[in-house]
């Protein structure tokens, strides 16, 4: 909001990303200057978009492939936890027999 606001006030795009680095990474501020010189911002928007929707993806299969190993030991446990309360009451009603 502040940086449409700075934009209305005849700032350019890249001047008003520059004035929130915390919300804004400096190479989306960098990129966004060189659009505006070039005079092609909306290429380089979409260019910065693909770029961080691999990044996205990237961690998202990252996280699935550390996340997978831990469900299949935990479904394990809940499984083997689920046979043994099965089982351990036959064979103990067998064997008193």
């Amino acid at each position: 909001m502040r940086a449409a606001e700075s934009v209305k006030g005849g700032k350019t795009l890249s001047d008003s990303l520059s004035n929130n680095p915390k919300e804004m990474p400096g190479i989306i501020v960098q990129m966004v200057k060189v659009g505006e010189e070039s005079g092609e911002v909306g290429l380089i928007l979409k260019t910065v978009a693909r770029f961080y929707v691999r990044e996205v993806e990237t961690a998202v299969e990252n996280l699935v492939s550390i996340i997978e190993p831990a469900m299949i030991v935990f479904l394990g446990g809940g499984v083997a936890i689920l046979l043994a309360s099965v089982l351990i009451p036959i064979y103990s009603i067998a064997s008193a027999q």
